[in-house]
């Protein structure tokens, strides 16, 4: 059993299955990812790894877990059910810890509040990686941690380099799931919203162009188109040329 439908979850419930365990994963939400995918994605993803023989639980949650003289034996869950189960892995994702700087009167939201150079609002004292809430975002992702402790390191010595924060991306590191996430995947006003769906080929893309950008993109089942589309995201370049293609669904014009 997994607790956790987020990405190191999932790749671990993966992991598991091909070591010949039966699977389950505890997913909190409405369906797995549910950071990085919308509902029609996550439901589509639902019913892949249901495929592969990994059960997924939504809604669900590990609230006391029993074990005998070999280990654990079974995991109850929030809606009272027991369910039998020898091994136990928790994925639950992360929180930052603040309490350090709560005691020092440092300012905190969800992470450590800094700006744009990872100052926080003590003088001289910088924050950086997932205790870092920037711009009201905790991000908890290795690319944004490595940026935001260049740039703290570079003001810290005297340098000027702000931080403007970073494009998320997610990939799904499942054999057959072709997974990917970046930037923001909610539409916004003024947005539009290119979807394209082919549920019996697993196959689901959707867009979110602002003016002549993409800003945000998630794609499953899409192969090397992925990659284009996520380039077209972190570049943040036009699209307006190839916005007909777009609509049609043909990705590789932006190779």
């Amino acid at each position: 059993m997994v607790a956790g439908g987020g990405l190191l979850g999932l790749e671990a419930a993966d992991g598991l299955r091909q070591l010949g365990l039966e699977v389950v994963v505890l997913e909190r939400g409405g369906w797995p990812l549910q950071r990085q995918v919308d509902e029609r994605g996550g439901r589509l993803l639902h019913g892949y790894l249901s495929g592969l023989g990994i059960g997924v639980l939504t809604e669900a949650g590990a609230t006391r877990i029993e074990t005998g003289p070999a280990g654990v034996t079974a995991a109850t869950l929030k809606d009272g059910r027991t369910l039998p189960c020898e091994v136990f892995v928790a994925c639950a994702g992360m929180r930052p810890n603040v309490e350090l700087a709560t005691q020092a009167g440092i300012r905190v939201g969800r992470g450590i509040l800094v700006d744009d150079h990872l100052q926080t609002s003590a003088p001289d004292v910088y924050a950086a990686g997932d205790v870092a809430e920037h711009a009201e975002r905790v991000y908890g992702q290795w690319p944004a941690a490595a940026a935001q402790g260049e740039a703290a390191g570079v003001k810290a010595a005297g340098g000027d380099r702000p931080y403007r924060g970073t494009v998320p991306a997610t990939l799904l590191k499942i054999v057959g799931a072709e997974l990917a996430s970046v930037g923001r995947i909610e539409s916004r006003a003024g947005d539009e919203v290119i979807a394209l769906e082919a549920p019996d080929e697993y196959r689901y893309a959707k867009l979110v162009v602002h003016g002549d950008r993409i800003e945000g993109a998630l794609m499953i089942g899409y192969g090397q188109d992925a990659g284009h589309i996520t380039e077209a995201v972190r570049s943040g370049r036009s699209v307006a040329a190839e916005f007909g293609d777009l609509r049609r669904g043909a990705f590789a014009t932006l190779a």
